[in-house]
């Protein structure tokens, strides 16, 4: 039997959680956390997004989401607008003071994905990358 350590599940499990402290870590002297980081940039990437949309693409509960949403809404680096087709829902915007937090975020993460990365090469870094994307593809499958 292999050594836990070699298990391929548990590296990636492992990886996942030691990439999350390090990024908690590094978010938090920013003055955010991971979970808004990540909030920040998904809604960057789509902006006007429902917020029943946007909790599904972070795969977390809407209640949490909305406790989420209104700390950066309360910081002014988001808002919530009606949505006019369904009175229900809210669609979420960045405002233009998250444009310097979005700017940390990216710093941030590229400085840990360069220091995770150190040591591997273009082409392993680009293999990794294929690898964990098909590995995505069918597990998403499943």
């Amino acid at each position: 039997m292999k050594n836990l350590k070699d298990n391929l599940g548990y590296l990636l499990t492992d990886t996942t959680r030691q990439l999350h402290r390090v990024a908690e870590k590094q978010f938090e002297q920013q003055g955010m956390t991971l979970a808004q980081a990540r909030v920040l940039r998904y809604v960057s990437a789509s902006q006007g997004i429902r917020q029943v949309e946007l909790a599904q693409l972070l795969d977390i509960a809407p209640i949490t989401l909305g406790r989420q949403i209104d700390a950066l809404e309360q910081a002014g680096l988001i808002e919530r607008r009606a949505d006019s087709k369904d009175r229900r829902a809210y669609l979420i915007y960045l405002t233009d003071k998250a444009s310097l937090n979005l700017q940390q975020i990216e710093q941030i993460t590229q400085t840990i994905r360069s220091k995770a990365l150190a040591g591997l090469s273009v082409e392993q870094t680009e293999l990794l990358t294929m690898a964990l994307q098909q590995m995505r593809v069918n597990l998403t499958k499943l």
